[in-house]
């Protein structure tokens, strides 16, 4: 879950838990010339307790993000609300439109529909769990055709 790259129904997924401000500024980083040129669509999502301020202000400041999507968390997880995200991301120069999404799954079904170059996942080391989640799944019906 950290610069992990590897692919989701066919598309680029770039995997980062980048759950806490230092993190987020590397991966910033990073996003600020992997993306320049390139569609970028962000899947979202953290804890309530983290400094989600703190997280989001470098990804959203750098402009290179063009869709966030916010991606709830399974019950119990202590997300964050799609709405909290949604002012922060704003506030921080964030590009929309920001979607919310109900679970992980249904996010990256809409990151992928918008075609895009690279579909990021950060915010939250469960989020990148319940990706894990999802593409062991995948390549477990894969391997069953």
């Amino acid at each position: 879950g950290r610069m992990e790259y590897t692919t989701y129904a066919g598309h680029t997924l770039l995997m980062d838990g980048a759950h806490n401000g230092d993190a987020a500024a590397r991966l910033a980083d990073y996003l600020g010339t992997r993306c320049v040129g390139q569609q970028c669509v962000l899947v979202f999502s953290a804890l309530e307790k983290k400094d989600t301020e703190a997280i989001l202000r470098p990804l959203a400041a750098r402009r290179v993000i063009d869709t966030m999507i916010f991606a709830g968390l399974k019950p119990g997880s202590h997300g964050m609300r799609a709405e909290t995200a949604a002012e922060l991301w704003t506030r921080f120069g964030g590009a929309l439109p920001i979607l919310a999404a109900p679970d992980v799954e249904t996010a990256l079904r809409w990151a992928v529909q918008a075609d895009p170059d690279l579909v990021v996942c950060a915010g939250s080391l469960y989020l990148i769990g319940e990706v894990e989640t999802l593409l062991r799944a995948q390549a477990e019906r894969s391997r069953n055709v």
